[in-house]
């Protein structure tokens, strides 16, 4: 009894091991900063952060990559109308 329950213990063990294993060789390396999906990623959320400048400049390098997106287009139109100059920037 106790020799079949360590062979399922040193089962489980090994699976485990073999799944880290070959999860840290699937993942791919560092992600490329160039993606414009990623871009894409990075921009949305920063109007909502009041990070207008950084917002304009992910989205203006998506849209040298994927000039079409029409929402990308709107989204940096509508920042660059709305951020606010210097004197009325939240501190």
């Amino acid at each position: 009894m106790l020799r079949k329950k360590r062979k399922v213990q040193f089962i489980v063990v090994a699976c485990l091991w073999l799944s880290v294993v070959a999860s840290l060789y699937a993942q791919p390396g560092k992600p490329s900063t160039n993606n414009p999906d990623l871009v894409f990623a990075r921009a949305v959320p920063l109007p909502q952060a009041c990070d207008w400048e950084n917002a304009i400049k992910e989205y203006q390098a998506f849209l040298a990559e994927r000039p079409d997106r029409t929402d990308a287009r709107a989204n940096t139109e509508n920042l660059v109308g709305d951020t606010p100059d210097e004197k009325t920037k939240p501190q």
